[in-house]
Protein backbone atom coordinates (compact mmCIF):
# COMPACT_ATOMS: atom_id res chain seq x y z
CA UNK A 1 0.00 0.00 0.00
CA UNK A 2 1.54 3.25 -1.14
CA UNK A 3 1.21 6.19 1.22
CA UNK A 4 -0.10 9.35 -0.44
CA UNK A 5 -0.58 12.64 1.36
CA UNK A 6 -2.96 15.35 0.33
CA UNK A 7 -1.67 17.41 -2.55
CA UNK A 8 1.18 14.97 -3.32
CA UNK A 9 0.98 13.13 -6.63
CA UNK A 10 1.92 9.51 -6.94
CA UNK A 11 4.89 10.43 -9.08
CA UNK A 12 6.70 12.48 -6.42
CA UNK A 13 9.25 15.16 -7.07
CA UNK A 14 12.54 14.48 -5.30
CA UNK A 15 13.07 18.19 -4.62
CA UNK A 16 9.68 18.65 -2.97
CA UNK A 17 10.17 18.77 0.83
CA UNK A 18 6.46 18.68 1.67
CA UNK A 19 5.78 15.27 0.14
CA UNK A 20 7.13 12.24 2.05
CA UNK A 21 9.34 9.71 0.32
CA UNK A 22 8.46 6.04 0.51
CA UNK A 23 10.59 3.03 -0.16
CA UNK A 24 13.59 1.16 1.26
CA UNK A 25 16.39 3.68 0.77
CA UNK A 26 14.92 6.57 2.82
CA UNK A 27 14.53 4.26 5.82
CA UNK A 28 17.98 2.78 5.26
CA UNK A 29 19.70 6.19 5.15
CA UNK A 30 17.67 7.41 8.14
CA UNK A 31 18.66 4.40 10.25
CA UNK A 32 22.29 4.73 9.15
CA UNK A 33 22.26 8.42 10.06
CA UNK A 34 20.86 7.78 13.55
CA UNK A 35 23.29 4.92 14.21
CA UNK A 36 26.33 7.00 13.21
CA UNK A 37 24.93 9.95 15.15
CA UNK A 38 24.60 7.83 18.28
CA UNK A 39 28.11 6.39 18.00
CA UNK A 40 29.87 9.62 17.07
CA UNK A 41 27.84 11.77 19.46
CA UNK A 42 28.60 9.58 22.47
CA UNK A 43 32.32 9.52 21.66
CA UNK A 44 32.36 13.26 21.02
CA UNK A 45 30.53 14.06 24.26
CA UNK A 46 32.88 11.80 26.23
CA UNK A 47 35.93 13.46 24.66
CA UNK A 48 34.57 16.95 25.41
CA UNK A 49 33.80 15.97 29.00
CA UNK A 50 37.27 14.47 29.49
CA UNK A 51 38.95 17.57 28.02
CA UNK A 52 36.90 19.89 30.23
CA UNK A 53 37.62 17.81 33.34
CA UNK A 54 41.36 17.70 32.63
CA UNK A 55 41.43 21.46 32.03
CA UNK A 56 39.55 22.31 35.22
CA UNK A 57 41.26 19.74 37.42
CA UNK A 58 44.05 22.14 38.38
CA UNK A 59 41.58 24.94 39.15
CA UNK A 60 39.03 22.87 41.07
CA UNK A 61 40.43 23.85 44.47
CA UNK A 62 40.41 27.56 43.64
CA UNK A 63 36.87 27.36 42.22
CA UNK A 64 35.68 25.59 45.36
CA UNK A 65 37.32 28.18 47.61
CA UNK A 66 35.80 31.03 45.60
CA UNK A 67 32.31 29.50 45.73
CA UNK A 68 32.66 28.90 49.46
CA UNK A 69 33.82 32.49 50.00
CA UNK A 70 30.86 33.83 47.98
CA UNK A 71 28.49 31.65 50.01
CA UNK A 72 29.93 32.90 53.30
CA UNK A 73 29.78 36.55 52.19
CA UNK A 74 26.21 36.11 50.94
CA UNK A 75 25.20 34.52 54.22
CA UNK A 76 26.89 37.31 56.19
CA UNK A 77 25.07 40.07 54.27
CA UNK A 78 21.70 38.40 53.91
CA UNK A 79 18.87 39.69 56.07
CA UNK A 80 17.90 37.46 59.00
CA UNK A 81 14.19 37.64 58.12
CA UNK A 82 12.57 36.42 54.89
CA UNK A 83 11.03 38.70 52.29
CA UNK A 84 7.56 39.29 53.79
CA UNK A 85 9.02 40.16 57.20
CA UNK A 86 12.07 42.16 56.16
CA UNK A 87 10.21 45.43 56.82
CA UNK A 88 10.69 44.84 60.55
CA UNK A 89 14.42 44.40 59.99
CA UNK A 90 14.62 47.68 58.11
CA UNK A 91 12.78 49.43 60.92
CA UNK A 92 15.22 47.93 63.43
CA UNK A 93 18.13 48.97 61.22
CA UNK A 94 16.88 52.58 61.05
CA UNK A 95 16.46 52.72 64.82
CA UNK A 96 19.89 51.21 65.34
CA UNK A 97 21.44 53.69 62.91
CA UNK A 98 19.75 56.57 64.74
CA UNK A 99 21.00 55.25 68.07
CA UNK A 100 24.53 54.97 66.73
CA UNK A 101 24.34 58.46 65.30
CA UNK A 102 23.31 59.84 68.69
CA UNK A 103 25.94 57.85 70.58
CA UNK A 104 28.56 58.86 68.02
CA UNK A 105 28.01 62.48 68.89
CA UNK A 106 28.60 61.81 72.58
CA UNK A 107 31.56 59.52 71.85
CA UNK A 108 33.21 62.16 69.69
CA UNK A 109 32.54 64.72 72.35
CA UNK A 110 34.08 62.48 75.01
CA UNK A 111 37.01 61.89 72.69
CA UNK A 112 37.57 65.61 72.39
CA UNK A 113 37.31 65.93 76.16
CA UNK A 114 39.85 63.13 76.54
CA UNK A 115 42.15 64.92 74.09
CA UNK A 116 41.80 68.16 75.99
CA UNK A 117 42.43 66.34 79.25
CA UNK A 118 45.54 64.67 77.77
CA UNK A 119 46.77 68.06 76.70
CA UNK A 120 46.30 69.24 80.26
CA UNK A 121 48.11 66.09 81.54
CA UNK A 122 44.77 64.61 82.63
CA UNK A 123 43.77 61.16 81.34
CA UNK A 124 40.01 60.65 80.94
CA UNK A 125 38.86 57.05 80.38
CA UNK A 126 36.73 56.36 77.33
CA UNK A 127 33.53 54.36 77.58
CA UNK A 128 32.88 50.90 76.20
CA UNK A 129 30.47 52.30 73.65
CA UNK A 130 33.19 54.45 72.15
CA UNK A 131 35.55 51.47 72.02
CA UNK A 132 32.85 49.42 70.34
CA UNK A 133 32.21 52.20 67.86
CA UNK A 134 35.86 52.67 67.00
CA UNK A 135 36.33 48.90 66.76
CA UNK A 136 33.56 48.49 64.14
CA UNK A 137 34.92 50.76 61.47
CA UNK A 138 35.27 47.86 59.03
CA UNK A 139 32.31 45.99 57.60
CA UNK A 140 31.78 42.26 57.86
CA UNK A 141 32.73 41.88 54.21
CA UNK A 142 36.05 43.60 54.91
CA UNK A 143 36.66 41.33 57.88
CA UNK A 144 35.91 38.24 55.80
CA UNK A 145 38.16 39.48 53.01
CA UNK A 146 41.08 40.24 55.30
CA UNK A 147 40.56 36.96 57.15
CA UNK A 148 40.80 35.14 53.83
CA UNK A 149 43.96 37.04 52.93
CA UNK A 150 45.46 36.27 56.34
CA UNK A 151 44.79 32.56 55.88
CA UNK A 152 46.35 32.60 52.43
CA UNK A 153 49.38 34.46 53.80
CA UNK A 154 49.74 31.97 56.67
CA UNK A 155 49.47 29.07 54.22
CA UNK A 156 52.14 30.60 51.99
CA UNK A 157 54.41 31.11 54.99
CA UNK A 158 53.95 27.47 56.00
CA UNK A 159 54.80 26.38 52.47
CA UNK A 160 57.89 28.60 52.54
CA UNK A 161 58.98 27.06 55.84
CA UNK A 162 58.49 23.60 54.38
CA UNK A 163 60.49 24.61 51.31
CA UNK A 164 63.26 25.85 53.58
CA UNK A 165 63.30 22.53 55.41
CA UNK A 166 63.56 20.53 52.17
CA UNK A 167 67.32 21.24 51.60
CA UNK A 168 68.00 20.44 55.26
CA UNK A 169 66.17 17.12 55.01
CA UNK A 170 67.94 16.33 51.74
CA UNK A 171 71.31 17.13 53.33
CA UNK A 172 70.49 14.89 56.30
CA UNK A 173 69.52 12.09 53.91
CA UNK A 174 72.79 12.56 52.00
CA UNK A 175 74.74 12.46 55.26
CA UNK A 176 72.96 9.27 56.31
CA UNK A 177 73.66 7.63 52.95
CA UNK A 178 77.31 8.72 53.16
CA UNK A 179 77.66 7.23 56.63
CA UNK A 180 76.11 3.97 55.44
CA UNK A 181 78.50 3.88 52.47
CA UNK A 182 81.49 4.46 54.76
CA UNK A 183 80.27 1.67 57.03
CA UNK A 184 79.91 -0.66 54.04
CA UNK A 185 83.43 0.27 52.90
CA UNK A 186 84.77 -0.49 56.38
CA UNK A 187 83.02 -3.87 56.39
CA UNK A 188 84.40 -4.64 52.92
CA UNK A 189 87.93 -3.74 54.06
CA UNK A 190 87.54 -6.06 57.04
CA UNK A 191 86.31 -8.85 54.78
CA UNK A 192 89.20 -8.25 52.40
CA UNK A 193 91.66 -8.47 55.30
CA UNK A 194 90.08 -11.71 56.50
CA UNK A 195 90.22 -13.16 52.98
CA UNK A 196 93.91 -12.19 52.72
CA UNK A 197 94.63 -13.79 56.09
CA UNK A 198 92.78 -16.92 55.00
CA UNK A 199 94.85 -17.09 51.80
CA UNK A 200 98.05 -16.70 53.84
CA UNK A 201 96.99 -19.52 56.16
CA UNK A 202 96.15 -21.72 53.19
CA UNK A 203 99.55 -21.06 51.61
CA UNK A 204 101.28 -21.74 54.91
CA UNK A 205 99.31 -24.97 55.32
CA UNK A 206 100.26 -25.95 51.79
CA UNK A 207 103.94 -25.36 52.59
CA UNK A 208 103.64 -27.42 55.78
CA UNK A 209 101.98 -30.24 53.86
CA UNK A 210 104.76 -30.21 51.28
CA UNK A 211 107.40 -30.42 54.04
CA UNK A 212 105.54 -33.27 55.74
CA UNK A 213 105.29 -35.07 52.42
CA UNK A 214 109.00 -34.56 51.75
CA UNK A 215 110.00 -35.78 55.22
CA UNK A 216 107.66 -38.77 54.97
CA UNK A 217 109.06 -39.72 51.57
CA UNK A 218 112.63 -39.40 52.83
CA UNK A 219 111.93 -41.42 55.97
CA UNK A 220 110.11 -44.26 54.24
CA UNK A 221 112.76 -44.31 51.48
CA UNK A 222 115.57 -44.90 54.04
CA UNK A 223 113.62 -47.68 55.72
CA UNK A 224 113.19 -49.45 52.40
CA UNK A 225 116.94 -49.23 51.62
CA UNK A 226 117.95 -50.61 55.01
CA UNK A 227 115.59 -53.58 54.79
CA UNK A 228 116.92 -54.41 51.29
CA UNK A 229 120.59 -54.46 52.41
CA UNK A 230 119.90 -56.84 55.33
CA UNK A 231 118.19 -59.39 53.12
CA UNK A 232 121.18 -59.50 50.69
CA UNK A 233 123.68 -60.17 53.41
CA UNK A 234 121.58 -63.00 54.78
CA UNK A 235 121.46 -64.64 51.33
CA UNK A 236 125.21 -64.37 51.02
CA UNK A 237 125.71 -66.00 54.40
CA UNK A 238 123.54 -68.90 53.38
Amino acid sequence: MVYESKGCPQEQDLMDELCPMTGFWPYFFSLQYFIFLKLVLMTLLYALFAATASRLQTETDNIWKFQRYILVVDFAHRLPLPAPLNIFWYIYFVLKWTYRLVTCYFCCRKGRDATDGRRNNVLLPMSDESDKYYGQRLSEEDYNYWRHLAREFALKEELKEEDKDIPKREWEAVQTITEEIEHEKKVLRQLKGKVTELERLMNQSHVYLERIKHLATKHYGNDTGVSGGTGGSQSLVH
